[in-house]
């Protein structure tokens, strides 16, 4: 009887295989300043390359109320968008999920008059609304990727009933 338990513990542990942890997606979106970055030569474009985000994010999931995929224009807690007009022009942000970086973008006031064709802008036009727009002023055909409806981004949205 021994020698049977002892050979049933044998193979049913040379059977059972541990598997892998799996990756926990939280689906976490968040805004993050930029410590330091440098520009892509003569345009107003964050180099990824030398991107690094700050610690903290400076707009956590709870800032963002909902986003309009159609229009590109994200709802924003009151003290969420006043995190963002308290920005000097230019500040450069990153859009994340799960602290992995979708687009970045760059925060242009209305009374800013400069330009930034080539990088996703936005400029917090009324209220606690984010437009984010191609350009800065819009143009018709701006020459850069347009990342603001990134699948991973979607996902994450709709996954925590945002969209």
């Amino acid at each position: 009887m021994h020698r049977i338990t002892i050979v049933l513990a044998i193979l049913l542990s040379a059977s059972c295989s541990k598997r892998p942890p799996q990756a926990v997606v939280k689906h976490d979106v968040a805004v993050y300043k930029l410590l330091s970055y440098q520009s892509l030569a003569g345009q107003c474009r964050v180099d990824p390359s030398t991107a690094v985000l700050d610690v903290n994010p400076l707009i956590e999931e709870a800032g963002i109320v909902r986003y309009d995929s159609a229009a590109c224009i994200y709802t924003l807690t009151d003290a969420a968008a006043q995190k963002i007009t308290a920005l000097p022009p230019r500040t450069a942000l990153a859009f994340t999920v799960d602290k992995e970086v979708i687009y970045y973008f760059v925060y242009m006031p209305l009374f800013t008059n400069s330009e930034c064709r080539e990088s996703i802008v936005t400029t917090m036009i009324t209220g606690p609304t984010m437009p984010v727009r191609l350009g800065y002023p819009p143009y018709p055909e701006p020459n850069i990727p347009d990342q603001r409806n990134d699948k991973r981004l979607m996902d994450a949205l709709q996954a925590k009933g945002k969209l």
